[in-house]
């Protein structure tokens, strides 16, 4: 791996060594990064690992490491933290709503009327809300 530092990065070179390093290996906590990034901001992941990738390098979120594969810094492990903490609550909310769901078509089965779809169901608590409001 050639010497890399942050003061004299050309991006022709990052861009050398981020396809190498992609070629053997990309740890999965920059991985994570690159695709949680990708997701939030609708890019594709290629866009972000060749295009954003540099940037963190300068940024000094990402870094080469002895074994000549990119890492995340503290910063980096930082920042990846915020990321995930909007996916989790996400992920939580769409369990809990799922969860709603199965009580819902449980009750409606009891009343004997027929299943609801997820927006079926969306559409009924929003008109339930509004009927509140």
């Amino acid at each position: 791996m050639s010497e890399v530092t942050r003061g004299q990065t050309s991006r022709k070179l990052i861009r050398q060594e981020i396809e190498r390093s992609l070629g053997r290996y990309l740890p999965a906590d920059v991985s994570k990064l690159a695709n949680l990034i990708a997701y939030d901001f609708n890019l594709s992941p290629y866009t972000v690992r060749y295009t954003y990738l540099p940037m963190f390098i300068d940024a000094g979120i990402l870094e080469y490491g002895q074994d000549g594969r990119l890492h995340l810094t503290q910063k980096g492990r930082e920042k990846l933290e915020q990321l995930e903490l909007p996916t989790q609550q996400l992920q939580q909310e769409q369990e809990e709503l799922r969860l709603e769901l199965e009580k819902e078509n449980e009750r409606r089965a009891q009343l004997g009327l027929p299943r609801v779809s997820f927006e079926e169901y969306m559409n009924m608590k929003n008109q339930r809300q509004k009927g509140l409001q």
